[in-house]
């Protein structure tokens, strides 16, 4: 995929990403009530969805396994002054890059 990289206009995730963060955010989901021991049937009730909680679970499961050397992406558009760009592989050290829909792995439902 040969897009540009940054843009002063506002850029947008492409369909690829969002099932990438889909897919993570869903699985650390899974994690978290697992490590809760929380049944699939009072995961609502017991375990409410909350960003902080799972972007900070996210975050610790991406640092450890980085520092062993596996790639982890979880695709974003960062903005600044300069515009807007979205990550590359020089941040997550993929071989192949997820905002090109033919590598996004597809979720299972």
């Amino acid at each position: 995929m040969d897009e540009i990289r940054t843009s002063s206009k506002e850029l947008e995730m492409t369909d690829a990403m969002v099932r990438q963060q889909d897919l993570i955010d869903n699985a650390t989901y899974d994690v978290c009530c697992s490590y809760l021991g929380i049944p699939d049937e009072e995961r609502e009730k017991l375990f409410p969805w909350d960003m902080r909680i799972l972007a900070e679970v996210r975050e610790s499961i991406t640092d450890a396994l980085m520092q062993f050397g596996k790639p982890v992406c979880y695709p974003y558009i960062e903005s600044g002054k300069e515009g807007s760009h979205y990550c590359d592989q020089e941040d997550c050290h993929c071989e192949r890059c997820v905002r090109d829909s033919e590598n996004a792995p597809d979720i299972k439902e």
